[in-house]
């Protein structure tokens, strides 16, 4: 899900914040400037707002919140088939790096 959205948000920039600098940079043109400057400032202000909106729209659940059917695994990694943590010189030789 991660790979997907950050692809859809390198979709959606060249389908939308393209058109849309192109669109600032010839409103803020000008005989002595190409409007650079004023676009990006636009742009970084457009962004903020609606990374904003989207960071208003985030909760966070209260302590001990689980969904429905959710067990929580055992204590420690013993979950996961070990007793103890995998040490970084180690972890390559482990199937799940294999």
């Amino acid at each position: 899900m991660a790979t997907g959205m950050a692809i859809m948000g390198f979709g959606g920039g060249a389908m939308i914040g393209a058109p849309l600098a192109n669109m600032l940079m010839a409103h803020f043109r000008s005989d002595t400037d190409v409007g650079v400057v004023p676009t990006l400032f636009v742009l970084a202000a457009v962004y903020l707002v609606f990374m904003l909106g989207g960071c208003a729209r985030y909760r966070i659940p209260p302590n001990g919140w689980r969904p429905a059917g959710v067990v929580p695994p055992a204590v420690g990694n013993e979950a996961h088939g070990r007793a103890r943590p995998v040490h970084l010189r180690d972890a390559h030789r482990t199937p799940q790096f294999g």
